[in-house]
């Protein structure tokens, strides 16, 4: 009980801001990307993760002007997904 009451309290004091990551830790990709590259970009950026070379494995979706505008996830990639889209 009294660990609960301590952790409730980090949490009521600790800011969002403490946990955010910056943008220039991730891996970027284009949005103009194409599914091929987004996903080699993804298996790269998870081996880098695995071997502790980066603290990242989600990749930051950029346009143009280097802003952005969306994550692409490692959740998508998967063996299922995969066999799906081959029809």
């Amino acid at each position: 009980m009294k660990q609960e009451n301590k952790e409730t309290d980090n949490m009521e004091k600790m800011k969002v801001r403490d946990l955010m990551v910056s943008t220039d830790k991730f891996p970027k990709i284009s949005e103009t990307a194409t599914l091929f590259e987004a996903l080699s970009a993804l298996e790269k950026a998870q081996k880098a993760f695995l071997s502790g070379e980066s603290q990242q494995r989600i990749l930051l979706v950029e346009n143009e002007k280097n802003r952005s505008l969306e994550k692409f996830l490692p959740l998508i990639y998967s063996k299922d997904w995969k066999k799906n889209t081959t029809r």
